[in-house]
């Protein structure tokens, strides 16, 4: 590793891969050879330089082709999608996203909104803070991240957002008699719906139904959320599911 440097204020520079900081370095031993340096399994390799403990942000960054390190091709994967709602109000939010990535070949990653298109950022800014993400209306809010220009390596999440909106419970779906019971690896409603949902914590629908039963054979233990509706009026409760 060897660059040319001016108005630094310190000695030593910081190296970061795409895994994180690496480790410091003083200038004065430039050109350097450094063992260890992480191989993340991407097409492109990444490595940025910072001057360390600089008020004032004074950074390179470089990709370079690593085809050759590779003995066998990494398939684009994007998974383990975390959204953290931070705010929010009737018409947008600020969310925390963070996501695993392997096999990926380009720097920049996009993020779409149940409205389409919203913005790309980089994979080194991860985990990244959103501002101005669209609040749609709905109950649950959606994303969807996929690799720049890549439409076939993407995740998706949903997540609960009925603080956002208000209240959206109705005389039709009285929570307040609402009443369901766990029978024979069934969640069963005492009213009848058209349409139930059951999300995990993390806005993941694993299950659906049609009627006011729901099956929940070989769904592990915990808290999820049940979306339920009669035609267009929809309310969502929390159950445990031992």
């Amino acid at each position: 590793l060897n660059f040319n440097h001016t108005g630094t204020v310190n000695d030593f520079f910081d190296v970061t891969s795409r895994d994180g900081y690496f480790d410091s370095f003083l200038y004065s031993d430039l050109p350097i050879t450094i063992n260890g340096y992480p191989n993340t399994g991407n097409v492109e390799e990444f490595i940025e330089i910072c001057d360390n403990d600089n008020p004032v942000e004074c950074c390179a960054a470089w990709e370079w082709n690593v085809e050759e390190c590779q003995t066998d091709t990494v398939e684009c994967k994007l998974y383990e999608l975390n959204v953290e709602l931070i705010e929010c109000d009737t018409a947008s939010m600020v969310i925390i996203i963070d996501f695993d990535y392997e096999g990926t070949t380009n720097t920049f990653f996009d993020v779409y909104s149940r409205e389409g298109y919203f913005d790309s950022y980089s994979f080194t800014d991860l985990p990244l803070t959103i501002s101005g993400f669209p609040n749609t209306g709905n109950d649950f809010e959606f994303i969807k991240v996929c690799e720049n220009d890549n439409n076939d390596c993407c995740v998706e999440a949903e997540w609960l957002i009925e603080e956002c909106n208000g209240s959206i419970s109705n005389e039709n779906i009285s929570l307040e008699n609402l009443s369901y019971s766990i029978h024979n690896n069934e969640l069963i409603f005492t009213e009848t719906f058209n349409d139930i949902r059951l999300y995990n914590t993390i806005g993941q629908q694993v299950r659906s139904s049609s009627n006011s039963m729901i099956s929940i054979s070989g769904i592990n233990a915990g808290i999820y959320i049940v979306s339920i509706a009669n035609n267009d009026i929809r309310t969502s409760i929390k159950v445990y599911i031992p």
